[in-house]
């Protein structure tokens, strides 16, 4: 127990000390035996431990709640959105002068409490139109649904919005802007064709030439 107490006891001091450690005790009996190769091993160990880098006290306590209270809306809201807290988010971004991310935040905070419609609304807000038109499929807006993926170039999918929507010309349109495109008449793929249909014997000699138009 005695040798338990002035271990504890060096560890508050060693821990608490800002430059210099005095460690004085004028009666040596109470001292554990051994106690003295003890600190000293510590104290070496401690040294070479004092090189290793860091993190900063300010950065190990930094808090978006302290970051929003000094003024820092950018930092605070970053910090918010990486603790997943994204209606304190959207504030401190509107206050920072980030509509755009702010209103990301909104559409994550309405996404996560079950509000899909006034997610994609405010995804589309955002210009974020492929998540946009995910959340407009999940309220069953197919048209909004159709039209958001059109904008974000997804035209399979929104082929697909529109088919459902009963908007089968613009489905139509989105499934011919998703079909691969056909060489044009007088490309170097018919030109390799049309040699083969008319001089099939001279097939083997053509293998690997390269014609241009």
């Amino acid at each position: 127990m005695q040798r338990q107490w002035a271990y504890y006891r060096l560890y508050v001091t060693l821990t608490r000390a800002r430059r210099g450690l005095w460690i004085i005790e004028p009666n040596s009996q109470y001292l554990p035996p051994n106690l003295s190769d003890d600190w000293q091993r510590w104290l070496n160990s401690w040294a070479e431990s004092e090189t290793v880098p860091v993190l900063s006290l300010q950065a190990i306590e930094e808090k978006p709640e302290r970051l929003e209270a000094e003024g820092d809306y950018l930092k605070a809201s970053q910090l918010y959105e990486q603790a997943g807290m994204t209606a304190d988010a959207g504030r401190c971004y509107e206050k920072a002068g980030d509509t755009k991310s702010a209103t990301r935040c909104r559409a994550k905070q309405a996404e996560q409490v079950g509000q899909p419609l006034q997610a994609a609304q405010y995804y589309e807000q955002a210009t974020m139109y492929k998540d946009a038109g995910r959340c407009y499929y999940q309220a069953s807006r197919y048209a909004d649904a159709g039209r958001c993926y059109e904008q974000a170039r997804n035209y399979r999918k929104a082929a697909e919005c529109y088919k459902l929507a009963g908007m089968y010309a613009e489905a139509a349109r989105c499934e011919a802007m998703a079909a691969p495109p056909t060489p044009p008449p007088g490309s170097s793929g018919c030109v390799l064709v049309l040699l083969w249909q008319l001089h099939q014997p001279l097939l083997p000699a053509l293998q690997g030439a390269c014609w241009c138009c």
